[in-house]
C-alpha cells in the first residue's frame, strides 16, 4: 500500500504574507507611537525650562546663614556686625552691652555670638560668655580680630568694644576693605554701631567725628544714656543735619538705681538673674524688672527700624 504524502505550505503562502503585512502594520503604528510619545517628552522638557527659566520666585534656601540661589546671583541671607562702641572710657558702654545680650538672649527671634575685645576688662565676657578677640596694633596680632568677620559670615556678633580703639578698628576696615566686603550678596554683613554717650561736648564731637567717617557705609545708633543726662533735645537739635543725611537712629538708655547697678556690677550677674535676687529686696527687683522692661522696649523699636 503506498503511502500518503503530506504536502507542505509554501513559503509564500497567502497565510505567511498576511501575517507579514500584520507584523509590519504592527511595527510601523509602535515606531510612530514612540515617535510621537519622544516628540511629546521633548516638548514637555522644554516647556518646563522655560516655565523655570521665567520664575524669578524660585529659591534654593539653606539655613544658618545661608545663600539663596536666584535669577539674579547668589544672595547670603543678612546676618549683623554690632559694635557697642564709645570711645571715651566711663560713658556706661559695657552695661548696655550688657543690656544689649540680655535682649537678644532673652527677647529676640536673632541669635548672635557674642565677643568680647575689652582686654583690660572683658566684663561682658565674663557675665554672658562667647569669645575674647582683641583688636591690636601689633601685627603679629592685628590678624586675631578676622575671627569676628568669620563668625559674622554664618550668624551676627556682637561686639563689645574697649575705649580709645578707633584707630585700630579704623585701620582694620581700610586694610581688609571690610565697608566694601560686607556688601557684596555673597557677604551681606550688615555694620551697625551703637555708640554710647553721656551728651556732654567731648562725647557728642566723638560722634560726630564717627559719622563723618563711616555715616554712609555703617548704620549708626547713638545710645542716649539717661544715667549722665536727662535732657537730650539740645544734643538732637546740635544732631539734626547729621541725623537727617546718614539716617542716625537714637536709643534712650535708662537709669537703674545706683543700689541695684553696683550689685549687678559686683555680683557679676545677668540682669535675668538680678530680677529674681533676693538680696535687693521686692523694691530692688521691681527696679530692676522697670529698667529691663524700659531698655527692652527701646532696643525692640531700633531692631525693627534695621530690619526694614
Amino acid at each position: 500500500m503506498a503511502a500518503k504524502t503530506r504536502k507542505e505550505k509554501p513559503t509564500g503562502s497567502t497565510e505567511n504574507k498576511k501575517a507579514e503585512i500584520s507584523s509590519n502594520i504592527s511595527m510601523n503604528e509602535d515606531n510612530k507611537s514612540n515617535k510621537n510619545t519622544e516628540i511629546a517628552k521633548e516638548d514637555t522638557i522644554k516647556e518646563i525650562l522655560s516655565s523655570t527659566e521665567n520664575d524669578t520666585s524660585l529659591e534654593k534656601k539653606e539655613i544658618n546663614g545661608t545663600i539663596s540661589s536666584t535669577k539674579r546671583g547668589l544672595q547670603k541671607a543678612q546676618t549683623y556686625l554690632h559694635l557697642i562702641d564709645g570711645e571715651k572710657g566711663g560713658v556706661g558702654k559695657s552695661f548696655f552691652a550688657r543690656a544689649l545680650c540680655h535682649y537678644f538672649e532673652n527677647e529676640s527671634d536673632t541669635r548672635v555670638s557674642v565677643v568680647d575685645a575689652d582686654a583690660t576688662n572683658p566684663d561682658v565676657f565674663r557675665v554672658y560668655g562667647g569669645q575674647e578677640i582683641i583688636f591690636s596694633e601689633d601685627e603679629q596680632k592685628s590678624f586675631d580680630a578676622d575671627e569676628i568677620f568669620n563668625i559674622a559670615l554664618s550668624q551676627s556678633v556682637l561686639v563689645n568694644l574697649p575705649a580709645q580703639i578707633s584707630n585700630v578698628v579704623n585701620s582694620w576696615y581700610e586694610r581688609n576693605n571690610i565697608l566694601e566686603l560686607a556688601k557684596q550678596p555673597e557677604v551681606n554683613i550688615k555694620i551697625c554701631k551703637w555708640f554710647v554717650s553721656t551728651g556732654a561736648f567731648d562725647s557728642i564731637e566723638l560722634f560726630k567725628k564717627s559719622l563723618s567717617s563711616y555715616g554712609g557705609m555703617i548704620q549708626h545708633i547713638l545710645i542716649q544714656n539717661l544715667a549722665f543726662r536727662d535732657e537730650w533735645k539740645s544734643v538732637a537739635d546740635e544732631l539734626k543735619e547729621e541725623t537727617e543725611k546718614y539716617s542716625v537712629l537714637r536709643l534712650d538708655f535708662p537709669k537703674l538705681a545706683y543700689k541695684e547697678r553696683d550689685f549687678i556690677l559686683k555680683e557679676q550677674l545677668k540682669f535675668e538673674n538680678a530680677r529674681v535676687a533676693e538680696e535687693i529686696g521686692i523694691l530692688g527687683r521691681q527696679r530692676v524688672e522697670t529698667f529691663i522692661k524700659s531698655f527692652v522696649s527701646s532696643i525692640k523699636k531700633v531692631e525693627e527700624n534695621l530690619h526694614k
